[in-house]
């Protein structure tokens, strides 16, 4: 006769993390994933720093032995200011220029440098609009002649999308 209530077989994961130089081994990070699931998201990670990773298998039994620890960096994050903004509208009133500065980059800090732009000029009070996106510090669209308009600018960074600064128009 054969005990079932008892079942040997692995149930999940445990993928434990933490920072290499930082923090301990014994006060790291533990998410157990289920033994269907071969991936998984490691959150609250710290940007710019170097984390090692182990998996170990668990089942009813307790924890497996580890894995091979494998090395992973965390990307600097992006600014916490969004860039400073202005316009101007064509004399005749038919162009709006919108040009921002460059967010200051550290070389050494703990925040990364722009990749590109993203500009998305939409109807006030809609939810989506044209994104373009630029790697220059301006851009220059047709000024709406009706209704009320925002102008939303990002930066992208390697860390990810940075805040948004924003400027609403009004048109005749």
């Amino acid at each position: 006769m054969i005990d079932t209530c008892f079942d040997q077989s692995r149930l999940s994961d445990q993928v434990k993390y933490w920072r290499k130089y930082d923090d301990t081994e014994p006060g790291a990070n533990r998410i157990f994933v289920p033994a269907s699931m071969n991936q998984t998201r490691l959150e609250n990670m710290l940007p710019d720093s170097h984390y090692l990773i182990e998996v170990r298998a668990y089942n009813g039994a307790g924890v497996g032995p580890p894995s091979e620890h494998c090395e992973m960096f965390t990307k600097r994050a992006p600014p916490s200011v969004a860039p400073q903004m202005w316009r101007y509208i064509s004399y005749s009133g038919k162009w709006l220029y919108v040009w921002w500065h460059h967010i200051p980059y550290d070389w050494f800090g703990d925040e990364s440098f722009p990749l590109y732009y993203k500009v998305m000029f939409r109807k006030t009070g809609y939810i989506t609009g044209p994104i373009y996106m630029t790697g220059w510090h301006f851009i220059d669209f047709p000024m709406p002649q009706v209704g009320d308009y925002e102008l939303e600018v990002r930066g992208r960074y390697e860390g990810g999308d940075g805040p948004i600064r924003k400027i609403r128009l009004q048109g005749k």
